[in-house]
């Protein structure tokens, strides 16, 4: 798998509901080092962008970080 400098690729995407009944999930993405980031993907960005996130699926995201140094998907370019 070749994936270019600037993209990630989803290999792993567990959604789950929060207990309001929002969808959310988390994501496993390698980058072209084939390096795993776990990241999490909230409510307000996860209606926006989970059909570009699907297994398999190539994009660019922006990666932002919670206040426990948690990665989060800010948006999908």
């Amino acid at each position: 798998m070749n994936i270019p400098e600037s993209m990630r690729m989803t290999v792993s995407l567990l959604p789950y509901k929060t207990k309001a009944g929002k969808s959310m999930g988390h994501l496993i993405m390698p980058n072209h080092k084939k390096e795993l980031t776990r990241a999490i993907v909230f409510p307000q960005v996860y209606d926006k962008v989970k059909n570009r996130i699907k297994d398999g699926m190539m994009y660019m995201p922006e990666i932002g970080n919670t206040e426990d140094g948690t990665y989060s998907i800010r948006s999908i370019k």
